[in-house]
């Protein structure tokens, strides 16, 4: 089922005239995005965006050494009695507490208010994002109370989570981890807006759909880490082998990581969703959200670096078996955050 999830790859020769997606049979997702020169399903975003994130314009057949023990390493930690150890990123003591109480929509105002406010660091990073180009406040916004006027209380949880999770996506120093930082917090970015969107038009827990979008791909972060620890200076992975076994095992590493950091059980269900991609069964409708809007991010940080030629005509994404219309105004949409704050 996951393959008809994936879509099916179509080559660049494609006319748009005849350029018509092939869509799933069953429940599922599917998505392709039409340029004014190919069809660029969700197995040709996923295979650009990994080859972009580890540096590479063109894969090569060969795997190297390098390639070899990163693969053998992570896939021991993924299995039945794999431990991530030291390798995940520390999340902060109280961000767990922080999500579950961002996700009762039983809360006050003033009641979230004064739970943002604990953290003075948080706080200014909540502010610094409230005041970023995306939200067009007419007037600097210098408190919480401010924010809540003027982005109102599901703002307000999105502002949070995004100042939560952005040191553990961008914040190392590590060799691989800064190449693909940037890269990798921008289409996280992107994506938890895309999911906050078709989540609100979908009926489904706005925040939980924005957390999931942003920690979908938490898992480079340990293949990242174990690259460092095994890069010698040389041999730097550029395969194509080594990044389809990425796409294959980053869901999987991320939905560990979720379940480390005590997220709530709607996110990591979703993520859950994602890693067994080959598994029969039906998947979370969050599954499918998450699924879409990481092709819709990818497309965009892989449109800002000139991987996806000509103008983006046409979307077609079909999520648990309904067709999405809202996918290209919810594109439109991310795409207003402008440069990462």
């Amino acid at each position: 089922m996951w393959d008809k999830l994936k879509g099916f790859a179509r080559g660049n020769k494609t006319p748009v005239s005849e350029a018509r997606p092939r869509e799933s049979r069953s429940g599922g997702t599917t998505v392709a995005i039409e340029t004014t020169r190919e069809v660029l399903t969700a197995q040709r975003l996923e295979r650009a965006f990994y080859a972009e994130l580890l540096g590479v314009r063109s894969c090569i057949d060969s795997v190297n050494p390098l390639e070899r023990t990163v693969m053998k390493r992570v896939d021991r930690l993924t299995g039945k009695s794999g431990d991530l150890g030291g390798l995940v990123p520390p999340v902060p003591t109280a961000v767990p507490g922080l999500m579950r109480c961002l996700g009762d929509d039983s809360l006050s105002a003033n009641q979230l208010a004064a739970e943002i406010s604990r953290d003075a660091v948080l706080l200014a990073n909540v502010l610094r994002f409230a005041n970023s180009a995306y939200y067009q406040t007419p007037e600097p916004v210098r408190s919480i109370d401010h924010a809540m006027l003027m982005v109102g209380p599901d703002g307000v949880r999105s502002l949070v989570a995004r100042a939560a999770f952005r040191p553990l996506l961008n914040g190392h120093t590590d060799h691989f981890s800064k190449l693909a930082g940037p890269l990798l917090w921008q289409q996280a970015e992107r994506c938890a807006l895309a999911c906050e969107c078709i989540a609100r038009r979908s009926g489904v827990p706005v925040f939980d759909a924005f957390v999931a979008g942003l920690v979908h791909k938490v898992g480079y972060r340990i293949v990242a880490r174990v690259l460092g620890r095994e890069y010698r200076g040389a041999d730097a992975p550029r395969s194509a082998a080594f990044r389809d076994w990425l796409i294959e095992r980053v869901p999987a590493l991320s939905w560990q990581v979720a379940r480390e950091w005590g997220l709530p059980a709607p996110v990591t269900e979703s993520l859950k969703g994602l890693a067994k991609r080959n598994d029969r069964g039906d998947v979370p409708r969050l599954t499918g959200i998450v699924f879409a809007s990481a092709k819709l991010g990818e497309l965009f940080v892989l449109s800002r670096a000139g991987r996806v030629r000509g103008e983006i005509k046409r979307f077609s994404c079909r999520i648990s078996g309904e067709l999405a219309d809202c996918c290209g105004d919810c594109y439109e949409e991310m795409s207003r955050l402008g440069e990462p704050v």
